[in-house]
């Protein structure tokens, strides 16, 4: 059986390993998290509530809160008065898998979305290997992708953010550190949020949330899926609509 990870080992992963990685100027970009004890009747109150409430997200429906947990972690809010205030994206693999067939024509990212059924919004998809590609016009098309997916769409703030991803090399260390951390740890880069915190269009703060230890069963999953796209081709192409062009590095 798989241990789970703790709350309070994942404190620790995040202080002790993950943040050193970080150093000047990427220490902007991560939230300083304040552990806090629980109590076990708050967790069983809690899940009360959890069961009490309809509105949840599918994959959390039939979740409830571990209540052996001794500690959850205390974050800043992020959200903003700005219109949209926030948005969040996972940047997803800024590398090609090692394991793509040669003559591949999807990235991980897109190949998993096409297995999915997950369609392009207007033709406008979210690739990132654009967004990692140096190239002004592919990181300005991954933004448009990004903020159309977050219900927003403001042609100053693309051309900001874009701008921004373009010059702050902070899409480059994730890319770096997922290519050059031990597998643990690159799950933990491939998988975590970005939030984009607006308060205006030129002015926006940029922070990196779920940064945690993946467990052992998140690993056997990825390998599972990582077969299963090659197997049945979705880096070949599979799924791909007409007209659509190909991912590249």
């Amino acid at each position: 059986m798989h241990h789970p990870v703790s709350t309070l080992e994942n404190i620790n992963f995040i202080q002790k390993v993950v943040t050193p990685l970080f150093h000047k100027p990427f220490d902007r970009y991560i939230l300083t998290i304040k552990p806090i004890m629980l109590e076990n009747v708050s967790l069983e109150i809690f899940n009360i509530h959890l069961t009490q409430k309809n509105r949840r997200k599918k994959k959390y429906e039939n979740t409830l809160l571990d209540i052996n947990e001794t500690h959850a972690i205390l974050l800043r809010d992020l959200s903003s008065d700005f219109p949209k205030s926030t948005i969040e994206f996972k940047p997803k693999w800024l590398n090609q898998s090692i394991l793509a067939p040669n003559g591949w024509k999807s990235c991980r990212t897109c190949a998993l979305r096409r297995f999915r059924g997950d369609l392009t919004i207007n033709g406008i998809r979210y690739c990132p290997l654009d967004l990692a590609s140096g190239n002004k016009a592919r990181i300005q098309k991954s933004v448009r992708a990004i903020l159309i997916k977050n219900h927003i769409y403001n042609q100053n703030i693309e051309t900001n953010l874009s701008l921004y991803f373009q010059q702050s090399q902070l899409i480059d260390h994730l890319k770096y550190l997922q290519t050059n951390s031990s597998r643990t740890l690159s799950m933990t880069f491939c998988d975590c949020t970005i939030y984009v915190i607006f308060l205006h269009e030129e002015i926006f703060d940029i922070k990196i949330l779920d940064l945690d230890c993946k467990p052992e069963t998140k690993a056997e999953y990825w390998d599972k899926m990582e077969g299963q796209l090659i197997d049945e081709n979705w880096y070949l192409g599979r799924g791909m609509i007409d007209n659509e062009e190909p991912c590249r590095l």
